[in-house]
């Protein structure tokens, strides 16, 4: 009877260790399943940020394609009025040069006739 009582009485003990670490696990488990479902939701909100700043992204993308089809667009144009440009300053440089040499024929040509 007392073997009994004795077994009985470690196997409650037993029992009652095991229960408290039960529950211990069973708290520390609702802790990580707290943690989880906080970093879930911290993970959806940032899914749901680089899905914003993607579509972002995409719209810049394709505004910088628009701007360079309408850089390719004017380039040829540009081009032709740089050559245009050109063209207009060197018949401007040639111009003042013969308007130099006819400054300079007719003051040579008035000092003559004096």
């Amino acid at each position: 009877m007392t073997l009994i009582l004795f077994r009985l009485y470690h196997n409650e003990n037993d029992i009652q260790t095991l229960k408290d670490e039960l529950i211990l696990k069973q708290k520390e488990t609702d802790i990580g399943t707290k943690n989880k479902e906080e970093a879930d939701e911290i993970l959806k909100d940032k899914k749901k940020e680089s899905g914003k700043i993607s579509r972002e992204l995409a719209k810049i993308e394709q505004d910088i394609r628009e701007v360079e089809s309408e850089m390719s667009k004017k380039h040829p144009m540009f081009i032709k009025a740089k050559e245009k440009v050109t063209h207009t300053q060197n018949k401007l440089d040639t111009a003042r040069k013969t308007l130099e040499q006819t400054q300079k024929a007719d003051e040579a040509h008035q000092v003559i006739g004096y």
